[in-house]
């Protein structure tokens, strides 16, 4: 009996890893972002365990400039950047996204685009992998709900795969959710209300961080500066005037990586990446 079922046992098995492949939401119908309402993650739920590869996952929301941002202009496009980083080299990456509101419903829109596809689970918007690609980056095209929706929050779920038609040499990742507030000062009748133009010059950056802020109101602001995940590393109150405020922010002391600066205060905001040597 065993020499007739163990071939077929391994034939489904490999049937399984290679169907998954195309996604979880494709394969499974799941939410495996590890977002409240799914179920549990491509980290968590033993199918993605066995390898060396020890991902982590970055999530970043970009404007029409490339630019960071960690507040929405409702109706606004953007894309949401979805990065695995990895050790030891894995041949191919995977993964799966979704925004969802406080409430847990849907928040704005996905557009389909290369390298992903769009899927509904549970009346909710998702993205995943088309099939598995060899870059580490997802760029997701994203379009933000009407004014009013409140704070959005983005959660995503990756793989670093070896490449060996299984499971069992892969890593899954979960990141730390991107929570992204509402521009209420936004609206048709003023564009960009709400938005403080700031800039990193020169960018990357070594040991200080030069930037310039063009504060729209004076008053006393918070700059932070947070590390891929989130993780606020820096912070500072500074006084700022309207017109331009060219200021210095001392980094030597953080390891090399992408950071977020960013500027709130008086209903004002501002984001840029830093690229720290």
């Amino acid at each position: 009996m065993k020499k007739i079922y163990l071939p077929l046992m391994f034939l489904a098995a490999g049937f399984f890893a290679l169907s998954n492949s195309n996604g979880a939401g494709t394969a499974q119908g799941q939410d495996r972002t590890g977002s409240p309402v799914g179920n549990g993650s491509c980290a968590n739920t033993g199918c993605h365990n066995g390898g060396n590869f020890s991902p982590s996952v970055s999530l970043t929301l970009l404007d029409d400039n490339n630019n960071a941002v960690s507040a929405y202009v409702p109706g606004d496009t953007y894309t949401l950047q979805v990065t695995t980083n990895a050790s030891n080299d894995p041949v191919e990456y995977g993964f799966q996204a979704t925004a969802l509101l406080g409430d847990n419903a849907e928040a704005g829109s996905f557009t389909d685009g290369d390298g992903y596809k769009l899927l509904d689970l549970a009346g909710r918007g998702y993205v995943e992998q088309e099939s598995p690609q060899s870059s580490p980056t997802f760029n997701v095209t994203w379009t933000a709900p009407a004014a009013g929706a409140g704070s959005v929050s983005f959660y995503s779920s990756t793989v670093a795969a070896n490449n060996a038609n299984g499971s069992g040499g892969d890593n899954g990742a979960t990141a730390t959710p991107l929570a992204v507030e509402e521009d209420t000062g936004s609206s048709t009748q003023e564009p960009g209300v709400g938005k403080m133009q700031l800039t990193i010059a020169p960018n990357p950056v070594g040991s200080t961080m030069a930037y310039n802020a063009v504060g729209r109101q004076n008053g006393t602001y918070t700059v932070s500066l947070t590390d891929a995940f989130g993780k606020i590393v820096k912070s500072e109150t500074v006084n700022l005037t309207t017109g331009e405020n060219r200021r210095t922010l001392e980094v030597n002391d953080l390891a090399k990586g992408v950071y977020i600066l960013q500027i709130t205060g008086k209903n004002y905001f501002a984001a840029e990446r830093m690229l720290k040597l």
